[in-house]
């Protein structure tokens, strides 16, 4: 018996052009150009930095594509650059908390550098996405139109 055709109706799934692709990583921009980089597993122990950094990259990601309508290779390494350096920072910052009362002095300091040299070494790679290149386009008029309403005054 042969069957019947079917009617082209559509599959399901996420609307055309939504970004879920963001959250999940398989592509980062619409064009289908780019695909994520891994950033590999961390211990069990530090599974929240692990989603931290997860959702830090997600939320970097949809700021280039806002900025920039898509993401380049060299955007996507520089996302990947500031991941790991925040990722590298967090893990620092967790091992200094679970382990500050056995570590010496030294060996805080030398935790509490890393964790300052990973904020520096994310900020220079953020600074190579250009997210703020186009301050010209912000309008501040009407931030400052009114002064604010001192303490005890009625708006």
């Amino acid at each position: 018996m042969a069957s019947a055709p079917m009617a082209s109706a559509p599959l399901g799934g996420a609307p055309e052009g939504n970004r879920n692709n963001l959250r999940h990583g398989l592509r980062a921009d619409p064009t289908k150009q780019y695909v994520r980089l891994t950033l590999g597993a961390l211990p069990r122990s530090l599974g929240r930095v692990e989603r931290d950094a997860y959702e830090y990259r997600a939320s970097l990601e949809a700021a280039v594509v806002t900025a920039h309508g898509e993401i380049s290779l060299s955007m996507a390494h520089a996302v990947d650059t500031a991941t790991r350096w925040f990722r590298h920072g967090q893990a620092a910052l967790a091992w200094l908390r679970q382990h500050e009362a056995e570590m010496s002095h030294d060996q805080r300091l030398s935790y509490s550098r890393e964790i300052a040299r990973a904020a520096a070494e994310r900020d220079k790679a953020i600074e190579r996405l250009r997210l703020d290149r186009d301050k010209t386009a912000i309008d501040w008029s009407a931030f400052y139109a009114r002064p604010m309403p001192q303490i005890g005054e009625q708006q």
